[in-house]
């Protein structure tokens, strides 16, 4: 009975330190993207480079989040939105492989011991009170987020010590033998510690954990070097399950990437027990004595580490056989036939990411958007009916989009953001309808031009002619909101301002000179009714342009949140010289020429 109870007791303190070490796991990590944030943006940006760079983002990214099986899950969405080719998702594979293994040696200060202060000071029992106080003075005195993010970084560190000790301690309570025999037994049959070492590796879901809980049973001694490295390598293949499930209902590409994921961990594996335990035996002196010795923390971070190192090296020259192998040569799909592919459900495990995916699809958008009013001024001075029909087809695709990307943004503004990335979702949100609106007047002046196609109205030369300049300056200011999207440039959002002030000054103007021309009856009623809806549509077109300016100008605002009209009723925005430069320019270039002429 006695033996029962110390049983559930030691049972019960492994379990909840290893539910402390994947509690500190996970808060470590999401305090170190949220404090990466705008910079984990731009390291993605940059995944289309080259296979060495792709290793070495891989690496980055996943010292970051602090799992590689999440960088990969995120590279099967790459690959299913058609923004990466299997060839570049092999190289964030294997520096995924490498950056996994910081975690490792984080945890290899469980072997410090010495009677020095100085050194002893880092032993985590030590160490993680130090840590805890840093992170907790850091969220209850820090003003600013990314202090309070770093002081969760702390506090994250600091239970996964706490994990690993309660661990190591809990684990000593066993009969040593009992892992003796285990890990004897793994190290005749290695292909049972593979067997081992995978399936605790996909039920935690994290070869970093495993590998830890790894560390925690060496710390009893019982552990010899040809017991673990079969275990260790299962590790890396366990850690492959989460990318497998999450390609299902994914692409055939995106299935290859998970695939190419397990692919080269199981080529590294066979590579390591054929060279180790069949091949070093009989040309090593000492491989047995070797192989038989002993090994604490520090020794399984260096072979996991050595492992994944090794692999890549190895298999770095052959990525390209590889994916083609596995049936993956072609290269990927624009990312602008389907852009609501760009929304993948595996980006939201990391917010910085999926804005930065929502911000391709709303700059895709208004780019659509574009292309409607383009269609539309055909439609309505060229009376091309194939316009017309194109405007409806894209019409439905951005309606399609707003839908797709407001959920997608509801989803992302659920999970816990940092200041910075709140403010970019809720900016976002607020240019996904101003943009929608914008193909909406697009359709609107469609419309109206099939109606005057069919009742055979025309416009006079004049209202032409002005409707071209009107449509040319609406071109510009779109071109403007584009790109201020793109950069995030608070200097090109503020020019959209002034720019569409000027696009104002169109309607009153126009509709006077219209007044002049039905006077003179140089056009009919119906006629003239028709050239105003459509000044009105694009004079709305610049109204919305002006709004997604605003959201952007907020992104770089220290100050709360605030709407378009409450920063428009600012008069202090218009009395800058800038603004008086931009205004008068865009004046000269649009609207003077028109002012000049006679109806």
């Amino acid at each position: 009975m006695d033996n029962i109870g110390l049983y559930v007791t030691i049972a019960i303190q492994v379990i909840g330190g290893l539910c402390l070490f994947l509690f500190g796991m996970n808060l470590m990590g999401d305090s170190l993207e949220k404090a990466a944030g705008m910079r984990m943006q731009k390291i993605i940006e940059s995944l289309t480079g080259n296979l060495l760079k792709g290793v070495l983002v891989g690496a980055l990214v996943t010292a970051v989040i602090q799992s590689s099986s999440a960088t990969t899950v995120m590279v099967v969405g790459f690959v299913s939105a058609g923004i990466m080719t299997l060839k570049q998702a092999a190289g964030i594979i294997m520096g995924a492989n490498i950056g996994t293994t910081i975690t490792a040696h984080i945890l290899r200060l469980n072997d410090v011991s010495s009677e020095n202060f100085f050194i002893s000071f880092f032993k985590p029992d030590n160490l993680m009170f130090v840590l805890i106080i840093i992170g907790m003075l850091l969220i209850y005195t820090a003003k600013s987020n990314s202090k309070k993010d770093s002081g969760g970084i702390f506090i994250g560190l600091s239970l996964i010590f706490a994990g690993m000790m309660f661990m190591s301690d809990g684990l000593n309570g066993i009969d040593k033998s009992v892992f003796e025999s285990l890990f004897a037994f793994c190290a005749n049959m290695p292909l049972l510690g593979i067997v081992i070492g995978a399936v605790v590796t996909a039920i935690i879901q994290s070869s970093s954990a495993s590998v830890g809980i790894l560390q925690a049973v060496a710390s009893t001694g019982a552990i010899t070097l040809g017991g673990a490295i079969p275990i260790i390598l299962g590790q890396n293949i366990g850690t492959c399950v989460t990318a497998v499930l999450s390609s299902m209902g994914a692409t055939k590409t995106a299935k290859k990437a998970s695939i190419l994921h397990l692919t080269f961990n199981i080529i590294g594996t066979f590579l390591f027990i054929v060279a180790l335990f069949f091949i070093c035996p009989y040309v090593v002196p000492g491989w047995n004595a070797l192989m038989n010795g002993n090994v604490n923390s520090g020794s399984i971070a260096d072979f996991h580490t050595i492992f994944n190192v090794t692999t890549t090296i190895i298999l770095f020259p052959f990525a390209g056989l590889l994916v083609k192998l596995i049936g993956g040569s072609k290269e990927q799909e624009s990312i602008t036939d389907k852009p609501s592919r760009m929304l993948d459900e595996r980006f939201l495990h990391s917010p910085a990411i999926a804005i930065g995916q929502s911000k391709n699809v709303v700059i895709s958008m208004l780019e659509l958007a574009k292309k409607n009013i383009v269609l539309s001024e055909a439609a309505m001075l060229e009376k091309n009916s194939d316009a017309m029909t194109e405007i409806k087809l894209i019409e439905k695709n951005v309606d399609t989009m707003e839908s797709e990307l407001s959920s997608y943004l509801g989803k992302i503004n659920d999970k816990t953001l940092s200041e910075s990335e709140n403010r970019q979702t809720m900016a976002y949100i607020s240019m996904v309808s101003d943009i929608e609106r914008i193909s909406d007047h697009a359709s609107n002046m469609s419309d109206i031009a099939k109606m005057m196609m069919e009742d055979d109205q025309k416009l006079s030369k004049g209202g032409t002619k002005e409707l071209h300049n009107m449509f040319l300056a609406v071109y510009d200011l779109l071109d403007t909101t584009l790109e201020a999207i793109r950069t995030n440039d608070l200097s090109v959002a503020s020019q959209i301002e002034p720019k569409e002030q000027v696009i104002d000054l169109f309607k009153s103007t126009f509709r006077r000179k219209h007044m002049g021309r039905l006077a003179k009856k140089k056009c009919t009623a119906e006629s003239g009714i028709a050239y105003l809806e459509v000044v009105n549509n694009l004079e709305r077109v610049a109204d919305h342009c002006s709004n997604v300016g605003v959201a952007i100008i907020q992104l770089h605002s220290e100050e709360k949140l605030f709407n378009s009209h409450e920063y428009l009723q600012v008069e202090s925005i218009r009395q800058t010289e800038e603004y008086s430069r931009i205004y008068n320019d865009f004046m000269a270039k649009y609207y003077a020429p028109l002012i000049k002429e006679k109806d």
